[in-house]
């Protein structure tokens, strides 16, 4: 969908952080989530989530957008799996966002990207104006993070941390490095 303010073809509109509340108020997301502890507190939240073991996400796309595909997709899983459905689910001149780290190269369709018209970003270095505006959304209680944040553990546990993530028993944990333990 088109609008006066859409980019033309060619133009590279920067990546801007997004707006949490404005997806909620949309319910304009569809989340893929392999681990069950995020997809049903993503759900609590009021996404849409999928369990690609579980569900045909092409035909949900595809049901979900009648054919269109989707404007945007973020890649934050490292996996080649991830790469192809998030290039598959794209509309055409459709936009993929590479967030995660990926350990080794990764195939990409680049003829779909082509036909397509297909624009991929990498999202690694953020400006200031995006803490900016991450710092102002958790301030007005517009990020929950208290439901996004599953724990705090001191910088020692750093290991089981990140254990606990791999295996999709958290979403987000802190580490707290200070001194006197909870963050004090």
């Amino acid at each position: 969908m088109k609008s006066e303010n859409s980019p033309q073809h060619g133009d590279q509109p920067p990546v801007e952080p997004v707006d949490t509340a404005e997806v909620e108020r949309q319910k304009a997301a569809l989340s893929k989530e392999v681990a069950a502890l995020r997809r049903r507190l993503a759900e609590s939240l009021g996404l849409t989530t999928l369990d690609p073991g579980a569900d045909d996400v092409r035909a949900v796309v595809k049901e979900w957008t009648q054919g269109a595909g989707v404007g945007v997709s973020f890649e934050v899983s490292g996996s080649a799996g991830g790469v192809d459905t998030a290039i598959q689910a794209l509309a055409v001149r459709g936009r993929m966002v590479v967030v995660a780290l990926h350990e080794s190269p990764r195939p990409v369709d680049l003829y779909r990207v082509f036909m397509r018209e297909l624009s991929l970003v990498g999202a690694r270095v953020y400006e200031t104006a995006a803490f900016d505006v991450a710092v102002s959304l958790l301030g007005a209680g517009e990020i929950p993070a208290q439901a996004l944040i599953t724990q705090v553990e001191p910088l020692e546990h750093v290991e089981a941390a990140f254990l606990a993530l791999e295996q999709g028993q958290a979403m987000k944990i802190l580490l707290d490095c200070s001194d006197g333990g909870i963050l004090g």
